[in-house]
């Protein structure tokens, strides 16, 4: 044994040490038990002056609320308001710029929403005034939900600070059981997105952005948002194995399910230029994005991978076919297959689509052609099957059929029951009923036998796209050819020749003989929209008036008024005197006791004569000329005769 190890000279340094740290450790005790009870005073003072901050009127226990064993960690108390304001929740995260904690106190209404929000402590180096304890950096979150705290703009330079916050905020909703789901992480907040989608003009400055994100989505698509004009933007996200985020970009969709423009916000690669192959160049990248631009998802499918980045092409391309499928969810047929259909019934004419205000469950796409005839694509559905029946249906500008063209057809039964399903010459014979009718004329198509359900459904599908594509009037175009006929017997066929952005000129029908124009036209009460009257007129080719039926003739007020309303005589006397006068006689024809009515009968009829491209005037210039013709050989005779003489 080594005694100089337990010498004097080396026990008494390692007593003396021990003998100062027993000194210290009771007085750092000592210190603790008078000091504590400060400590703790303090801070409850602290976060009772937080509590009556966020709820200034509130009343409260003096100890908090038992926490439960799933409170997230950043949840250090709950306070209960007594008298149902709400709860206020005091929260420490860890993840603050330097890593110390920050204290947060914020109090959540029964709706769900921040009455208000202060922070108690930060410890940070560099604290902005905001974040200072007690600040005024809380205020950003009035009203904000668990659904939109991640968004909320503060003015904070401290991103990552910022962040921690949020996510402590978040925690308190998810304690709480308010709010729905969790809110998903994106690589770039709500925030930036509507920055980056009204910097590229796809979104007025001001304009409202409405997030639709469905609940059930694919695992790239992370957000979309519908536009104020219809349209969409998607925002996308593709992960590859070997880092967190592949590809980003922001897909801009048109209502119809095509690609108007996409931005690229990333692009990561497995592999650099000095593999092989090569890894594309910026401009190949950028080509490879602009070949998206025009495409609806069967486009989509058609767009080669770009090479050397095939991985991160294709990821790419799936992705915003998805984001289109799901902003504009897929018909039976595509855009460009529908195309493809139309140029066969209508070949050599351009056409756009249109999307009316009010449509039918069946009616799925209503293009309008250069000739100014429509082509509606209808889809039925059963109960047997996703599709019943598929049609392409051309309509003339006069609300008619002109072919229909079937694209697919199911009944419920076959050949062998009964009555048996129609075979294909019954089914062709039937879809070939439609062809000249308008919609009065489809009412009365009766439907097949063996197929009443499936028939049914199709001509209720198209008198509802030929409703769509031509608003009906008062009248059928039906009706109203057969009032003509009946006011110009001796025409031989009417052309419509209605120009465009007529109000009180419903149609305008030319005879195609050249005996001139019958015109329909109504006007509506400032009442209330109830129909007020309805005028049939045939005027001759030089703008004169040669008859006039009265359809529908209705007043304001009733024979007891002053002066009383006209008679059925008078009316009939008032309507006549438009006969034989032209556009300047129209102010000499009145009646008393209608002139409001009369007034917009004046005004349809008017209308109606401006219409007519009067002919009066071009003979009158021929005869001009022909008489300034004569009149020149005459003094030129004259002169002559005057030489010879």
């Amino acid at each position: 044994m080594n005694k100089e190890l337990f010498s004097k000279k080396n026990l008494m340094p390692v007593a003396v040490l021990s003998v100062i740290c027993i000194a210290v450790a009771l007085l750092l005790g000592v210190a603790n038990l008078i000091t504590a009870p400060e400590i703790e005073r303090r801070n409850n003072e602290a976060i009772f002056e937080s509590l009556r901050i966020v709820i200034p009127d509130g009343e409260f226990n003096p100890e908090p609320d038992p926490l439960r064993d799933d409170a997230p960690e950043t949840v250090k108390k709950v306070y209960t308001e007594k008298t149902g304001k709400g709860t206020v929740i005091i929260l420490e995260t860890t993840k603050g710029y330097t890593g110390k904690a920050i204290g947060i106190t914020t109090a959540i209404d029964n709706d769900g929403k921040i009455i208000n929000t202060v922070i108690t402590k930060n410890e940070e180096s560099i604290v902005p005034p905001s974040l200072k304890p007690m600040g005024t950096y809380g205020d950003a979150y009035k009203d904000a939900t668990a659904d939109t705290v991640a968004d909320v703009e503060t003015g904070a330079t401290v991103r990552y600070t910022e962040a921690a916050i949020k996510g402590a905020l978040k925690d308190a909703f998810t304690y709480l059981g308010v709010g729905g789901e969790e809110v998903e992480k994106l690589p770039r907040t709500d925030a930036e997105l509507k920055e980056l989608i009204t910097a590229d003009g796809w979104l007025a400055p001001g304009a409202e952005l409405e997030n639709i994100t469905p609940e059930e989505k694919s695992e790239t698509l992370k957000r979309l948002y519908k536009l104020s004009d219809g349209s969409f933007a998607a925002y996308i996200v593709t992960a590859t194995q070997y880092v967190p985020v592949e590809t980003e970009a922001l897909v801009h969709i048109d209502e119809d399910g095509s690609v108007m423009a996409i931005k690229k916000l990333s692009w990561v690669v497995g592999h650099g230029p000095e593999n092989d192959p090569p890894a594309p160049d910026e401009s190949q990248v950028n080509e490879f994005f602009g070949s998206f631009v025009g495409k609806d998802t069967a486009g989509i499918d058609g767009i080669d991978v770009t090479n050397g980045a095939t991985g991160t092409s294709t990821h790419l391309r799936d992705a915003v076919k998805d984001a289109v499928d799901t902003a504009v969810p897929p018909l039976p047929r595509s855009d460009s297959e529908l195309s493809l259909l139309i140029a066969e019934l209508a070949p050599d004419t351009a056409f756009e689509i249109i999307a009316p205000e009010e449509k039918s469950e069946t009616l799925k796409r209503l293009y309008k052609l250069s000739d100014g005839s429509f082509m509606a694509y209808i889809v039925t559905a059963t109960q047997y099957v996703p599709v019943e029946t598929e049609a392409l249906v051309h309509i003339d500008a006069d609300g008619s059929v002109i072919a229909i063209k079937k694209l697919s057809w199911v009944v419920g039964h076959g050949p062998e029951n009964d009555p048996p399903a129609p075979d294909e010459s019954q089914v062709n014979e039937f879809f070939g009923s439609f062809v000249g009718k308008d919609t009065a004329g489809i009412d009365g198509i009766d439907v097949t036998n063996g197929a009443t359900g499936t028939s049914t459904h199709l001509r209720d599908a198209v008198k509802n796209a030929v409703d769509i594509a031509v608003p009906p009037l008062p009248r059928s175009n039906s009706e109203l050819l057969g009032l003509a006929e009946q006011l110009m017997p001796n025409a031989q066929g009417f052309e419509n020749v209605t120009p465009e952005g007529s109000k009180l000129l419903k149609r305008l029908y030319k005879d195609v003989g050249g005996n001139g124009y019958v015109a329909y036209l109504n006007t509506f009460a400032q009442y209330g929209g109830t129909l007020e009257s309805e005028t049939l007129i045939a005027i001759d080719n030089n703008g004169k008036i040669i008859a006039v039926k009265n359809l529908f003739w209705k007043v304001g007020h009733g024979p007891e008024s002053n002066p009383p309303a006209p008679n059925e005589a008078e009316v009939a006397e008032f309507f006549g005197d438009f006969v034989g006068k032209k556009e300047r006689d129209l102010s000499s024809v009145v009646i008393a006791g209608a002139t409001g009515t009369a007034s917009n009968v004046r005004a349809a009829i008017l209308e109606a004569l401006e219409a007519v491209p009067a002919k009066e005037s071009q003979a009158a210039r021929v005869i001009g000329i022909v008489l300034l013709t004569l009149s020149a050989a005459a003094g030129a005779v004259y002169v002559v005769r005057r030489k010879l003489v």
